[in-house]
Parts: structure tokens; sequence; C-alpha cells
């Protein structure tokens, strides 16, 4: 599967969220409203250039990211 998230990835995958694809087209994220770490995974709050918000999660034993629109 191809990634849906591309990111920053610097000592670890998925450092910071660059863009990510979402209703056939890549978005750019503008700004990291938030970030937080839960037990499997980073977990990202971010803006884009529309300012319109969504939180991205990566989920590491799945090596699989969600994304929600809020």
């Amino acid at each position: 599967m191809e990634d849906i998230v591309k990111c920053y990835s610097g000592y670890k995958y998925g450092e910071i969220p660059k863009s990510f694809f979402w209703e056939d087209k890549w978005i750019q994220i503008s700004d990291i409203i938030a970030r937080w770490r839960t037990e499997n995974g980073n977990k990202f709050r971010v803006e884009t250039s529309n300012k319109d918000k969504f939180d991205l999660s990566y989920d590491e034993s799945k090596n699989f990211w969600s994304i929600k629109p809020l």
C-alpha cells in the first residue's frame, strides 16, 4: 500500500507529517496544532493551508495511518 501521509523522518519514522492524501489529492499541512503519543503510536492535530483541521494517527504495530477530519 502506498503511503497516505508523507513525513519528515529523522532517527524515527513519522516524526513530522508534511502532507497527506485525502479525497483524491495531496493536501499540504501548514501547521501542527498538537501532537501526542498513545500506546499505539503518534497522533497529530494539523491544519491545512485552507484552515481545515484533521487528526492524523499512526499505528506503529500495523504500520498504518488513519485520517479524521474535524
